[in-house]
């Protein structure tokens, strides 16, 4: 990842901060979707469409996968 110095340094610290956004969306009223991203699927993605591998693509890829998780009844 392009901009791998923001993120959190390991999985589990990933994951205590994704949990704690998902309890701030739900306390407002709003549904989280979790989009489980394979790493190798997404840089080839963000390659085809001539992207930078780095926050803005994740966050268009995630909602991607999440819209097709709702729409096949899986979200």
């Amino acid at each position: 990842m392009e901009d791998a110095h923001l993120l959190p340094p390991d999985f589990d610290s990933w994951l205590k901060k994704a949990e704690q956004v998902k309890k701030q969306l739900k306390s407002r009223g709003i549904v989280p979707v979790e989009a489980y991203i394979n790493p190798s699927v997404f840089v080839a993605w963000c390659r085809d469409r001539s992207l930078n591998v780095n926050a803005a693509a994740r966050t268009e890829y995630a909602n991607l996968v999440a819209f097709k998780s709702y729409q096949q009844g899986k979200a």
